[in-house]
């Protein structure tokens, strides 16, 4: 009886346990619902790191890698050398104007500036303006001079010029000028000064529309190997002063991309309300390539810096998702916030899928310039009296500028730098990612030292000349 009781009391316990329900999950509370995102232009980047981590040894082709050069912007907030704060002047106005020329054209078209170039040719306009007038302090403030607190910003634009030009060897050739009107001549003095801090004298046209056409083409052509030709295919027909600028750049990867792997890939090219266009473009390939590389969560793109020659980096800002619609990422620009994410990016080692460029773009820029609180000098106000004798009629008539970006297989490497950057076959284990830019994207070629952008522009289209 006593072992029946036990039995019955075991089988009440199995039961009880068998059919007992679990205690009630206490359900945490939904998180509110994020904040939208700022409007424009962020402090501060989100680049997250990509996973798995990068590998934690560096080999010989991270000499090829922008690393050392990018410990020089790791203090760039902490060591405002003046060459640096004139360099960020010229990239937050070229990236002003940029904005304004993107938001301006067709969102089907490619747009190329050289904050560099247009800045030169600004600094020279500067130069004519009277000290101390509203044109002279409107222009100053336009080109964020105001922010540059020691030396001459026109001869530290000099050496700033002349250092970006030493270090290019010939991958960057830029040209800025002034021209006026016939019966404008120029003041001595300014004719002096230009010439001291630019290279250039201005010029006086003819009136010969035919003849001052084939003159500014000429001498554009001249000063770019003769690659650009009829930059300028017009001229206004009330013309007082125009303003010419112009930057060449033929890039050279810091690791030759084999032209035996160059094939044809698909780029979702932006078209518009239809939307994207499969496209079918020459696309250079190389694996195994040292890149620096995040993810900016609230732009939605991911961001890459390739090393090139000459000191520069190719900075490329790719949509996660394929868009023609860029203006998020344009809208976001500046100097500072650039140079926060080059700050955050992480070393990889990558496969490029990158396409073969060679794009031009060329126009009046004078509208988007105006919009910079600019517009009295386009005007009878403009107060240039540093410039010209003339009393009256001395104004800016149009702002041209033109740009031009070639970016093909060519570059360094071969020997013991190529070797490294394949890699032995003990290091097959070491992370390598994919990095397509198979869609619209934002580009700059940067100075790294510096921060000055040669070039910055979106493309939408790489088949476009």
């Amino acid at each position: 009886m006593r072992k029946l009781l036990v039995l019955l009391l075991f089988v009440s316990l199995l039961v009880y346990l068998t059919t007992a329900q679990d205690p009630p999950r206490v359900r945490r509370p939904r998180p509110p619902p994020k904040p939208k995102r700022p409007p424009k232009r962020p402090a501060k980047p989100r680049v997250t790191q990509p996973p798995p981590p990068p590998p934690p040894a560096a080999t010989a082709a991270a000499a090829a890698a922008p690393e050392e050069d990018r410990a020089d912007d790791a203090e760039e907030d902490l060591t405002p050398f003046p060459d640096k704060m004139l360099a960020r002047a010229h990239a937050n106005f070229g990236l002003e104007v940029f904005r304004r020329a993107a938001a301006a054209a067709d969102e089907r078209s490619n747009v190329l500036l050289s904050p560099i170039a247009l800045s030169t040719s600004l600094s020279m306009l500067l130069l004519g303006a009277a000290p101390g007038s509203s044109s002279w302090k409107r222009l100053s403030k336009a080109l964020n001079y105001d922010t540059v607190q020691q030396g001459d910003v026109h001869d530290l634009q000099r050496q700033l010029l002349a250092t970006l030009g030493s270090e290019a060897k010939g991958q960057q050739q830029h040209a800025a000028r002034v021209y006026l009107q016939r019966g404008l001549p120029p003041k001595e003095a300014y004719v002096a000064d230009v010439l001291k801090f630019y290279g250039t004298e201005p010029k006086v046209l003819s009136g010969s529309t035919g003849r001052d056409l084939q003159d500014i083409n000429g001498w554009l052509s001249q000063r770019t190997s003769g690659v650009l030709r009829d930059a300028v295919p017009a001229l206004p027909a009330d013309l007082s002063l125009l303003l010419v600028s112009a930057m060449h750049v033929k890039a050279k990867w810091a690791l030759q991309f084999p032209p035996e792997e160059t094939a044809q890939g698909v780029f979702h090219a932006g078209g518009g309300k239809r939307g994207p266009v499969a496209l079918r473009v020459a696309t250079m390939r190389r694996d195994d390539v040292p890149i620096r590389y995040g993810l900016d969560t609230e732009l939605g793109c991911r961001v890459a810096q390739l090393p090139l020659q000459g000191g520069c980096s190719l900075l490329l800002f790719v949509p996660v998702e394929v868009t023609g619609n860029l203006t998020v990422v344009e809208e976001s620009l500046t100097s500072e916030f650039v140079a926060d994410i080059v700050r955050a990016l992480h070393s990889v080692r990558a496969r490029l899928s990158v396409p073969r460029l060679a794009l031009r773009d060329a126009g009046d820029l004078a509208g988007a310039v105006k919009q910079l609180k600019l517009e009295s000098l386009f005007s009878s106000d403009a107060d240039l009296s540093a410039l010209s004798e003339a009393q009256v009629g001395l104004a800016v008539s149009a702002v041209r500028h033109a740009a031009l970006l070639e970016l093909a297989e060519e570059g360094g490497g071969g020997g013991a730098l190529d070797a490294a950057a394949r890699g032995p076959a003990e290091e097959a284990h070491v992370h390598r990612m994919e990095f397509s830019v198979d869609r619209p994207f934002v580009f700059m070629v940067r100075h790294d030292a510096t921060g000055a952008l040669p070039l910055v522009g979106r493309i939408v289209n790489p088949a476009v000349a």
